[in-house]
């Protein structure tokens, strides 16, 4: 809803930040640049280009090994320094897949964990072999590395555990960081939103003018999320801690409506 109906909203952004200290930055995508209205939202965003159909318009579970192996020629052509977003596909749905895996022996009982399971060994070695051909190509050493993902997967925990309720804690993201120059907890429940502004601490961005609704684990740690219904997830259970977690949603809903960063980035 928001990238359809606010694509073309100024946005405050990590790309517009590093923009600042010389970056160039760039997307790259399986989808076509309409899907999500990226063509738009992209340009939004800050970013200086979106490479789109990354892997070749196939949009099936093999398109990662796709996606990675034509991102690694774009990013040796780049000046330095740069910013690569580059966004998954396999990892979508738990669909069948002719991958080799010693999962299809386990006792899976729950057929869509288990392509669940072996979709995400394959994006695994997607990554894997990503950051070697970085290491190969001299990049690695250089970059920090992100991986993170943008919303919870379609087979939560609870399924994985035999369980049918499903609570937040079921629907965590993963969130790794590779060579980052800061150190920081990492036993502590974070929130979504609090992965822009600690980017911008980790790029060495910190002095730009808006840091997001959330904090930076390099600098505090509420323990504490909050989904937009009220869900709760983490140790802290301070009230006014939780208020503001769950207030951060409709602040950014205003922020959103009514395109309030317009001439300001």
């Amino acid at each position: 809803a928001a990238s359809g109906t606010y694509g073309l909203n100024t946005y405050p952004s990590l790309p517009k930040a590093l923009k600042k200290l010389g970056y160039t930055s760039i997307s790259l995508t399986c989808d076509n640049k309409t899907f999500w209205n990226q063509d738009a939202t992209s340009r939004s965003y800050g970013f200086d280009r979106l490479y789109e159909r990354m892997d070749e318009g196939r949009q099936r579970p093999e398109s990662d090994s796709i996606l990675f192996a034509r991102t690694l020629p774009v990013l040796q052509q780049l000046r330095k320094p740069f910013y690569a977003q580059v966004v998954t596909y396999s990892g979508h749905d738990p669909v069948e897949t002719t991958f080799g895996s010693t999962l299809r022996q386990a006792d899976i009982p729950d057929r869509n964990v288990m392509n669940y399971l072996i979709i995400t060994q394959f994006v695994d070695r997607s990554i894997e072999r990503f950051i070697e051909a970085l290491r190969e190509a001299g990049l690695y050493d250089e970059s920090i590395v992100v991986i993170v993902g943008d919303h919870d997967s379609t087979i939560t925990r609870n399924r994985y555990e035999g369980r049918a309720k499903r609570t937040l804690e079921d629907r965590y993201i993963p969130l790794f960081v590779l060579n980052a120059p800061l150190k920081t907890e990492t036993g502590k429940v974070i929130a979504q939103s609090d992965i822009y502004p600690s980017l911008l601490d980790l790029m060495g961005a910190a002095d730009y003018p808006f840091h997001g609704l959330g904090e930076s684990v390099f600098r505090h740690q509420s323990d504490c999320a909050a989904d937009f219904d009220g869900e709760w997830a983490g140790g802290n259970t301070d009230d006014s801690v939780r208020r503001r977690r769950l207030e951060a949603w409709r602040v950014s809903d205003i922020l959103l409506r009514s395109d309030h960063f317009a001439g300001s980035f």
